[in-house]
């Protein structure tokens, strides 16, 4: 899973790392995103978001081995490996099983993806031959927007050209 999302951190990283856009962390509690919200303020370890567009719910008690409880801000919360789709304002429950993954983009947000797993990839350099995919989570008004920064690991990159918004 880490080498489908790799685009999608590495653009998060470098947008925490540039003094040109106002990012603390990449690897944050919800409320930082959703100060306003204060049941995001709540069982931090359930509210974990992983840069600006994706929620992580991860299993924290495991012998509970089937469904946990984990709240979602307004607004829809799709899951980006089963396509089933939260809508956010309420607690939900999730499975929590070991081989299930609970990585929710955010409603208005645009990713970039690749299909790692598909092509059996074992190192960022086979990336370069897979297309990689943008899953879009519309909001209310039909509008999304993101971001993908562009590095081929062997080229000085070019700071102002390189981060086209999408």
């Amino acid at each position: 899973m880490k080498y489908s999302l790799i685009r999608y951190y590495y653009t998060q990283l470098w947008k925490v790392s540039s003094p040109d856009h106002n990012v603390a962390t990449f690897f944050k509690p919800m409320f930082f995103e959703f100060p306003e919200d204060g049941e995001t303020k709540n069982d931090i370890e359930r509210n974990i978001m992983l840069g600006e567009s994706l929620k992580l719910s991860p299993m924290i008690n495991p012998e509970n081995n089937a469904n946990e409880e984990f709240y979602f801000p307004a607004g829809q919360w799709c899951n980006i490996f089963d396509g089933k789709c939260e809508t956010g304002g309420t607690k939900v429950n999730l499975n929590t099983q070991r081989n299930h993954l609970n990585l929710h983009l955010r409603a208005g947000h645009i990713i970039p993806y690749q299909r790692a797993a598909m092509f059996n990839i074992l190192k960022t350099y086979d990336l370069k031959d897979v297309h990689t995919d943008l899953y879009v989570n519309l909001d209310t008004e039909k509008k999304a927007s993101g971001w993908i920064r562009f590095d081929d690991g062997e080229s000085v990159p070019d700071l102002q050209n390189n981060m086209p918004s999408i």
